[in-house]
């Protein structure tokens, strides 16, 4: 990936011009290809500016990456005294002692490259055995956040749990409706042959029937869930 930022000739300048340029990719291509990541881009988050204390600290809690040693912070574009505000007043509240390396005072005015300019410069200073990186940016009417590391937390392997095929609730009305229609076919007196036949389609809908609809119900959740989180 390669971002630019250049102000037209002749014109004043809206940002300071800057070139970045990006190898991303998933550790399985990397691995694939026998590239040496210089460090792991997570997923970021986004936030109204009201918002970054908490976004902040569920980033901090959910832990990605460890973030024990976690005190680099980047920073571009917050040209407001408000926006500083509140950038300054959730890193106090975090009660860690920042290093702040605010891209806009380095090279001047932001551009839409500085975003990438600072998750490439926090990839680097991981290479060089400087911890995690902390970015926060402008995104839209709101802010951005997100962690650089060269290590990726350890979360512990979960075994998937077998569906459910008798759900309780569903078993005791099939039960009662069953034991009721079979009480009323003894009361009718409509013999015996159609009296077994019916206690064997329902004995089918209970113990064969019921497990495979739980079945169906549990991949037609997976599959919605999967569609809507692409």
């Amino acid at each position: 990936m390669v971002a630019l930022q250049l102000h037209e000739i002749d014109a004043a300048p809206t940002c300071t011009e800057a070139a970045v340029a990006l190898l991303l990719t998933s550790y399985d291509v990397a691995g694939k290809y026998k590239f040496k990541p210089q460090a792991a881009l997570f997923r970021p988050a986004t936030a109204e500016p009201k918002e970054l204390p908490q976004r902040l600290e569920a980033l901090l809690t959910a832990a990605p990456a460890p973030v024990e040693k976690l005190t680099h912070l980047w920073t571009s574009g917050f040209a407001t005294r408000l926006a500083h505000n509140n950038v300054n007043g959730t890193l106090r509240n975090t009660e860690r002692e920042w290093t702040r390396h605010d891209l806009s005072k380095a090279i001047g005015l932001p551009g839409t490259a500085s975003i990438w300019l600072m998750q490439a410069l926090a990839a680097q200073m991981v290479t060089h055995g400087q911890g995690p990186q902390l970015v926060i940016a402008p995104h839209r009417d709101g802010v951005m956040l997100n962690l650089l590391s060269k290590q990726r937390s350890h979360v512990a392997g979960v075994a998937e749990p077998a569906p459910c095929t008798h759900p309780i609730s569903a078993t005791l009305s099939l039960g009662c409706f069953g034991m009721l229609l079979m009480l009323l076919l003894e009361q009718a007196k409509i013999g015996n042959g159609w009296f077994v036949a019916f206690l064997v389609i329902w004995m089918l809908v209970l113990f064969i029937g019921q497990p495979i609809a739980g079945i169906l119900k549990r991949r037609m959740v997976d599959e919605d869930f999967w569609l809507h989180a692409h």
